[in-house]
């Protein structure tokens, strides 16, 4: 996972905003402009960079959650195949 907010920049230059993977990457002054390209009047308080601040760390931790989730995934049918191929290997050499 990227850390250094110089190469998120690089990473992801058109955020979708609809997209929790793409703006994981973004930090809060990317995400704001990203907004006021969408929006030219859009003004951020103080509270606005606190709610951005949470929607991008919220993004980050469902980003981590969904890579390890693929991992598992994988490994979980690799577990599968591989007591198939032990049991049909049991069944062949047994006999």
């Amino acid at each position: 996972m990227l850390h250094n907010s110089q190469e998120r920049k690089k990473t992801i230059l058109l955020p979708n905003l609809y997209f929790l993977g793409a703006f994981s990457y973004l930090d809060n002054e990317l995400f704001i402009n990203a907004f006021k390209e969408s929006d030219e009047n859009f003004i951020t308080t103080k509270l606005d960079d606190s709610l951005l601040n949470i929607i991008l760390i919220n993004a980050r931790i469902v980003t981590t959650k969904f890579k390890i989730f693929k991992f598992a995934s994988y490994l979980t049918a690799f577990e599968i195949v591989l007591i198939g191929l032990s049991f049909l290997i049991k069944i062949i050499f047994h006999c």
